[in-house]
């Protein structure tokens, strides 16, 4: 009786112990049309919406090399929808397309005609 109590006892803790309850990951994304920080506004906005992922230190873009690395609760969310939200923003990440009628209705600033940020030359 005392061996099937520590058998018992012995699975309950290795199967508690070992269910995920948390995966962070980090997604950097490739957004080219990212101009300046009103492009990056937008986007750190729409990603703020999306579960898993929160506003502030779990955001960070650069500008120079138009990224977007993204802090993210990989059991709530998937990289996928990350760079679906931007697309949907209007800016392509990484191999998904922006979505044409959102880049359409993007302000003035993102359109090309506002303050752009050089690529760095590699």
């Amino acid at each position: 009786m005392k061996k099937i109590l520590i058998i018992i006892s012995a699975t309950f803790l290795v199967l508690t112990v070992s269910c995920r309850r948390t995966d962070i990951q980090m997604l950097v994304v490739n957004v080219p049309e990212m101009r300046n920080s009103a492009c990056s506004e937008l986007i750190v906005k729409k990603l703020s919406t999306q579960v898993g992922v929160k506003k502030g230190s779990e955001i960070s873009v650069d500008l120079v090399a138009r990224t977007v690395t993204v802090r993210y609760e990989s059991l709530l969310t998937a990289n996928k929808n990350i760079e679906y939200a931007i697309a949907e923003t209007g800016f392509s990440a990484n191999a998904i397309p922006a979505n044409k009628d959102a880049a359409s209705k993007l302000p003035k600033e993102c359109m090309g005609t506002g303050v752009m940020i050089p690529m760095p030359v590699q």
